[in-house]
C-alpha cells in the first residue's frame, strides 16, 4: 500500500472514528437491554394476552356452588390460564378445587387442573391471579367460547372457598358468569396468557432502524447537506411510529375525555346523532371498550393491539360512552375526529380505529412542525429539539388537544421568525394567516392565544405603515377574543368570576389574602418542581405513572443549553425590545397556567397548587431556548447536525428504556 493511500485510509479513520465509537456504545446499550430484559420475557410462556384485576371487595363462595365463566378466546394459543382462590376454616387433605376448561361448541374438555385446598389456596387475600399452565397451549382458531367451570370437591362446613372477582375498569365484556346455572352480574378475575416472542422481534428490528437512521441522518448532513427540517421528518416518523407501539390508545392523561370529544366530532363529519338523551357520546359498542384495552401502558395493551389491529368491527350496534364531549370546538381534535370517520367509514375494528386517530394525529403534528422548521431563518435545530423531546412524540400521538397546541405553537415560532426576519414586506394574507392560527391554537388552551402576540415582534416597517401595523396587532387582539368567546367563554367566566363548587380556591379568595395564595404556588415549585422537569425531559410519561431515572432530565437540559449556544456565522439576533416582548409573552402564559389551575382546580384547604404538569410548558420552550441566545457565547460551528444527532441518540436510549419497563409489566 503506497503513502497516497495510506494517507486516505488515515484520514477516513480519523474522519469517522467518532461515529464508530458512538455506534459500537449504542450497540453495547442496545444488547444490555436485550439480555437484562427483552429477551427473558420473550422466552417466558406467561406473557399476559388478558387480565382483570383483582377485587377482594364482592367474592364468590365456590364451596357448594357451580361456576362457569364464560371467554371468547382472542387467539389460538394459551399457556396459562390465572385465578386467584382463598380459603377460609379447615379441610381435609383429598379436598381440592376443580377447575375445568370446556370448548362450548363442541363441549368437550381440554384443560382440567385438581388444586388442593390444603397447600394449594391461600389463607390470605391475593391481588394477584395464581397461573395454572395448560397441558397443550394451541386451541384452535380465535373467537372460540370457553366455559371455566370450577367447583370445590370433598368440601365440609368446617371452611370455605372464595373465588376473587374483576374490576372490569374498563368495562370490557369478555364473558359471562353463572353461579348455579343464574347468570350474575360479576365477572371472574382471570388471567390469559400466552407466548410473547414477538417482542424480540420488535425489539431488534427497532435497534437496527433507529441505528440506520442516524447513520443516513449524519451522512447526509455532513456530506449532502440534508436540511434539518428534513432530518425531522425522518425521526419524527419513525419515533412516532415507534412511540405508537408502546403507548396504546387510552394510555395518555385524560384519554376518555379527549376520546370521547374526537369521537363526537367525527360523528358531526359523517353527520350522525351525536349524544345520548343525557348528554354521553354516541359510538359504536365496539368502541366503547377498544377490545379490552387498558388505561396502564403495558405488556397486555401491546398483546391485545397485535391480536386486534387487522379485526374488522363486526358490531355496528350504536351505544353511549362513560362520558360527555369536552366544551371545545371540532379544530381541537380536527386531525384525531378525520382518522376516527375513517374507521368508521371503513368499517374496522376498535383497535383499527382507535389508532387512525393517533396516526392522524401524528400525521398533522409532524407537518406542522416541518412547516415551523422550514420557515425558521435561523436556530432551526431549537424547533426540531423541542418537537422530538419524548414526552412531545407521545402527546403527538395521542387524543388530547395538546397535540394541536404543541404543533401549532411550533408552526407559528417558525413563521413569525420568517415574517421578522425574511419577508420582506407583510401581506394582508400573512396577516389573515396568523389569525387563522391565533383563532385555532386559543380555544384549544385558552391561555395560549397570547401566542398571538408574537406578531408584536415584527419590525413596524415591514408593514405598509404604523396605522397596519397596529391595525395588525387590533385584529389579532379581537381574532383570539372572539374566538374564544364564541367556544370557552363559559370555562373563562367559571374561573375569572369563582363560578365554581364550593370546595375549590378561587380568584377571590386570592385576592382577598394574597400572601397566602403566592405561598400556594411557591409550595408547588418547591413540591412538584421535579415532576415538572421529568415531564418535560424525557423522564415521566403517560398517567405519569411511568418514571426513568432523572438521568435522563439530565441528559435532555444539557442538550439543550448546548443548542442555546449561537453558532458565530448566524447572521439573524434579536434585539432587546423583541426578547422582552417574548419573554413577557412566555411569563403571562406560564401564570396563567397557573392561575387555570390554581382557580377551579385546587381545593381550597390545599398547601399548593395540584393539577400543573411540566407538559403544559412545552409550547414556550422553543421562544425560552431562542431568548437564552446571545451573541457573548458563541460556537464556530453550526449546531444543527450536533442537535439532531444529540436529540436522536438520547430518544435512542430513552425509547430502549422505555420499551423494557413498559413489556416488564
Amino acid at each position: 500500500m503506497n503513502k497516497e493511500k495510506l494517507k486516505k485510509l488515515k484520514k477516513y479513520i480519523q474522519e469517522y472514528r467518532t461515529m464508530v465509537v458512538v455506534f459500537i456504545v449504542m450497540l453495547l446499550i442496545a444488547m444490555f437491554f436485550y439480555y437484562d430484559s427483552v429477551k427473558k420475557i420473550a422466552s417466558d410462556e406467561g406473557g399476559v394476552y388478558f387480565a382483570d384485576d383483582v377485587t377482594w371487595d364482592n367474592p364468590i363462595d365456590i364451596t357448594n356452588s357451580n361456576i362457569v365463566q364464560t371467554y371468547t378466546t382472542t387467539r389460538a394459543e394459551i399457556s396459562y390460564i390465572g385465578f386467584a382462590f382463598k380459603k377460609e376454616g379447615d379441610f381435609a387433605d383429598n379436598a381440592y378445587v376443580w377447575v375445568q376448561v370446556e370448548k362450548d361448541k363442541e363441549k368437550n374438555i381440554i384443560q382440567e387442573w385438581k388444586i388442593p385446598i390444603n397447600g394449594g389456596v391461600a389463607e390470605e387475600d391475593n391481588y394477584s391471579c395464581v397461573r395454572y399452565p395448560m397441558d397443550e397451549s394451541f386451541i384452535g382458531d380465535r373467537g372460540q367460547k370457553l366455559n371455566i367451570k370450577i367447583s370445590v370437591i370433598n368440601a365440609d362446613e368446617k371452611g370455605k372457598v372464595y373465588v376473587a372477582s374483576g374490576k372490569n375498569e374498563d368495562q370490557y365484556p369478555y364473558g359471562e358468569l353463572y353461579i348455579n346455572g343464574k347468570q350474575s352480574n360479576q365477572q371472574l378475575a382471570i388471567d390469559i396468557c400466552g407466548r410473547v416472542n414477538y417482542i424480540r422481534s420488535i425489539y431488534i428490528f427497532v435497534v437496527i432502524i433507529f441505528m440506520i437512521l442516524l447513520l443516513v441522518i449524519n451522512l447526509g448532513m455532513k456530506k449532502s447537506n440534508l436540511a434539518v427540517e428534513h432530518a425531522f421528518v425522518m425521526l419524527a416518523l419513525f419515533l412516532g411510529g415507534a412511540y405508537l407501539v408502546i403507548f396504546t390508545p387510552g394510555t395518555e392523561p385524560d384519554a376518555s375525555a379527549h376520546f370521547a370529544t374526537a369521537y363526537y366530532d367525527a360523528n358531526v363529519l359523517l353527520q350522525r346523532e351525536t349524544t345520548t338523551s343525557d348528554g354521553k357520546v354516541l359510538m359504536r359498542e365496539v368502541d366503547v371498550h377498544k377490545d379490552g384495552v387498558s388505561r396502564i401502558g403495558r405488556l397486555r395493551n401491546i398483546n391485545t393491539v397485535k391480536e386486534n389491529i387487522l379485526k374488522r368491527a363486526d358490531n355496528n350496534q350504536i351505544t353511549g360512552y362513560e362520558r360527555g364531549r369536552l366544551s371545545v370546538p371540532i379544530t381541537a381534535h380536527l386531525p384525531q375526529s378525520i382518522g376516527v370517520s375513517i374507521g368508521i367509514l371503513i368499517d374496522a375494528g376498535a383497535t383499527a380505529t382507535a389508532y387512525l386517530g393517533k396516526i392522524f394525529a401524528l400525521m398533522f403534528y409532524i407537518i406542522c412542525c416541518y412547516l415551523g422548521i422550514r420557515w425558521m431563518p435561523f436556530g432551526k435545530e431549537i424547533i426540531a429539539f423541542v418537537a422530538l423531546l419524548p414526552f412531545s412524540i407521545e402527546t403527538a400521538t395521542s387524543y388530547s388537544y395538546d397535540c394541536e397546541v404543541l404543533a401549532l405553537t411550533m408552526l407559528m415560532v417558525g413563521y413569525v421568525m420568517h415574517l421578522t426576519y425574511v419577508k420582506e414586506k407583510i401581506t394582508w394574507k400573512d396577516i389573515v394567516a396568523w389569525c387563522i392560527l391565533t383563532a385555532w391554537i386559543g380555544p384549544c388552551k385558552v391561555i395560549y392565544v397570547l401566542l398571538g402576540g408574537m406578531i408584536a415582534i415584527v419590525p413596524k416597517t415591514k408593514f405598509k405603515n404604523k396605522k397596519i401595523y397596529w391595525g395588525t396587532l387590533a385584529i389579532v387582539f379581537l381574532t383570539g377574543i372572539i374566538a374564544i368567546y364564541l367556544t370557552r367563554i363559559s370555562v373563562v367566566s367559571a374561573m375569572v368570576g369563582g363560578n365554581v363548587e364550593d370546595e375549590y380556591y378561587t380568584l377571590s379568595m386570592f385576592l382577598s389574602d394574597i400572601p397566602k395564595g403566592l405561598l400556594l404556588i411557591g409550595k408547588s415549585i418547591d413540591l412538584y418542581m421535579d415532576d415538572y422537569l421529568r415531564q418535560m425531559f424525557g423522564s415521566m410519561y403517560s398517567w405519569m405513572d411511568i418514571k426513568l431515572p432523572l438521568t435522563f432530565v439530565v441528559l435532555y437540559i444539557g442538550l439543550m443549553l448546548l443548542i442555546c449556544v449561537k453558532p458565530e456565522r448566524e447572521q439573524y439576533e434579536m434585539t432587546k425590545k423583541q426578547k422582552y416582548t417574548l419573554a413577557g409573552i412566555c411569563i403571562i402564559i406560564s401564570g396563567g397556567i397557573v392561575a387555570g389551575l390554581m382557580f377551579g382546580w385546587t381545593l381550597k384547604d390545599s398547601i399548593a397548587v395540584e393539577g400543573i404538569q411540566g407538559r403544559y410548558f412545552l409550547p414556550v420552550l422553543p421562544i425560552v431556548i431562542l431568548m437564552m441566545r446571545n451573541k457573548w457565547i458563541v460556537v464556530k460551528k453550526n449546531m444543527d447536525r450536533i442537535a439532531i444527532l444529540g436529540i436522536g441518540m438520547l430518544q435512542y436510549i430513552t425509547y430502549l428504556k422505555l420499551y423494557t419497563f413498559i413489556i416488564a409489566r
